[in-house]
């Protein structure tokens, strides 16, 4: 039999199984995740190195059987018999012979039905899981139930099914049957299915880490009391998504639509992308960006509510199409950490993984294969996003907004801050000065340390020009206490309208232009301020609510339906 190395980059033949088997031994095979067969051009592809070999003895004890029944092979083994048969003679006679003598026998057909169960149960078992109704034991419960059914089905089809004369096919069908009987045996439990995933290169578990005697370890145990970090793997989760369908390269064509814009139009036709992408000299460089957040679980209105709040790390890829960048689920999980953890230990014990991490697809980048090529892509953090509170923390700038010096863009003082309208660019933090202010007192450089992250080599805290602008400007920043001073002055100090006027305006510009922004929005409510003694407006609203009342009910359309008559 004649067999060719499956491998894009070799494709050398073999007459025997054993000789293929030993050069495939030569291959680093751990990352293969199909091996095809490529006797015959069969289309059959096996999911590991021992169900190949298998596979093959299959077909070479077919061909020997072939042999013995064909007639036009037994007249050539006649014909030859006193000299030296060349085996390609004899494979290229047989497949002229291929319609007299078919190659695939029951046994091979049972083989591929028994890969194409294990893709359909694997299937099943995921999307039970990801409904969100289905706890863990719903899906225990569920496995269980569909197990006991096609248990007496399989014993049914044993029973009544004739035996074959033929080994290699009873023990085929034998194992068949068996598996329809219990066909989730090996993903019925939640360990079982890890480890499924994790050998079809499909999942990695995340790494625990524990602060031991002010020394962070790799912890392969989970402890509620000893957890302080949990991380993801972010090379393989990088790896995983761009190699699925045709997402790197509309990420790439994306890209070099954007370079050759000259408007500001995506971070990559910044400055700073632009001196990144110039130590990559002929590289592929693409921009990440860092995202952290706290959120309250277990009861936040608790008296013990501040031990349970997390510290939760994301990043994400500001080049994706918009396709993509619309999808929640493209914003990926780094890493998470307890609150009291970094009030005890210190931000930098805990996020000097995650800095490693990065420091890591930054310089030796990430290896991903795609339907047509190979790509090595490099990754570096040009940005690290948050609310105020979670980038100083982060970042290693002053924690309190009350302190003297508490803007990271600005040397200011606080007084000189309540009063200032124009920039002072004297007065700008820049990287030189950085290195001396770490050195001083927090009261006179408005920093906390040296941040771990000025170890990358394409990110610095002092060109980290990130504002906060869900807060600065919506939820609780200039357009609420700007808002609320308009609409004070125009109802209670000029009486142009009333409270219910400007409701209603709201109303009728959401059925005319069907703003679905404005529709969620409650109505403006009024109260009276005991300090000042005076009526007030009342703003509940959140960030993107007050992003469409302002910009929509107040700017754009404020010709034609006015809120003040």
């Amino acid at each position: 039999m004649m067999i060719r190395c499956f491998q894009h980059n070799c494709q050398q033949d073999f007459n025997t199984i054993d000789e293929y088997v030993a050069h495939l031994k030569g291959h680093n095979l751990k990352d293969t995740r199909e091996y095809k067969c490529t006797y015959r051009n069969c289309p059959q592809s096996l999911s590991s190195f021992y169900k190949l070999r298998r596979h093959l003895e299959c077909h070479s004890n077919d061909g020997i059987q072939q042999m013995n029944d064909c007639p036009s092979s037994s007249k050539m083994l006649k014909s030859d018999e006193h000299e030296v048969g060349s085996v390609l003679d004899l494979e290229k006679d047989k497949s002229a012979d291929e319609t007299a003598c078919p190659s695939t026998s029951n046994a091979d057909k049972l083989q591929s039905s028994l890969s194409d169960l294990d893709h359909l149960a694997i299937n099943f078992v995921i999307d039970l899981h990801r409904k969100r109704n289905f706890n863990r034991k719903d899906v225990t419960d569920i496995l269980g139930g569909i197990r006991s059914v096609y248990s007496n089905l399989g014993d049914l089809i044993a029973s009544s099914a004739p035996a074959s004369q033929d080994g290699q096919e009873q023990y085929t069908f034998d194992t068949y049957v068996k598996k329809v009987s219990n066909i989730f045996e090996f993903v019925d439990t939640e360990y079982k299915l890890l480890k499924y995933l994790e050998e079809a290169d499909l999942y990695k578990s995340p790494d625990v880490y524990v602060v031991n005697i002010d020394k962070v370890e790799l912890c392969k145990e989970v402890s509620e009391k000893k957890t302080h970090l949990v991380m993801t793997n972010l090379k393989f989760q990088i790896r995983k998504f761009f190699e699925v369908d045709n997402i790197l390269s509309d990420t790439l064509k994306n890209m070099e639509n954007l370079k050759q814009n000259s408007n500001l139009q995506n971070f990559v036709n910044g400055a700073l992308y632009r001196s990144v992408e110039e130590k990559y000299a002929g590289k592929i460089v693409m921009p990440v960006f860092l995202y952290s957040d706290e959120f309250e679980i277990n009861d936040p209105l608790s008296a013990h509510n501040k031990r349970h709040s997390i510290c939760a790390l994301y990043y994400s890829f500001p080049t994706l199409p918009n396709q993509y960048t619309a999808k929640l689920s493209n914003i990926f999980i780094a890493g998470a950490i307890k609150k009291v953890d970094i009030s005890e230990h210190g931000i930098d014990k805990l996020i000097q993984h995650v800095v490693t991490s990065f420091q890591d697809i930054e310089s030796n980048g990430i290896v991903i294969h795609t339907k047509t090529q190979e790509y090595h892509v490099y990754f570096s953090l040009m940005l690290v996003q948050g609310d105020n509170l979670g980038i100083h923390q982060m970042l290693k700038f002053s924690g309190s907004f009350a302190a003297n010096l508490y803007c990271r863009f600005c040397t200011r003082t606080k007084d000189a801050l309540r009063s200032d309208t124009v920039e002072y660019e004297d007065s700008l933090r820049n990287v030189k000065d950085y290195e001396r202010d770490v050195q001083l007192k927090q009261s006179e450089s408005g920093l906390t340390g040296k941040s771990l992250f000025n170890s990358l080599d394409s990110f610095h805290t002092i060109k980290n020009y990130y504002a906060d602008i869900m807060h600065d400007l919506y939820s609780s920043g200039v357009c609420s206490f700007g808002f609320t001073e308009v609409l004070n002055y125009c109802i209670y100090k000029k009486r142009f309208c009333t409270l219910d006027d400007v409701n209603n305006r709201r109303k009728m510009l959401n059925n005319y232009k069907l703003e679905q922004g404005l529709s969620r929005m409650p109505d403006i409510e009024g109260t009276f301020l005991k300090t000042s003694k005076e009526r007030s407006v009342v703003l509940r609203m959140t960030a993107s609510e007050m992003a469409v009342c302002i910009f929509k009910l107040f700017l754009l359309h404020s010709r034609t339906f006015c809120p003040f008559g």
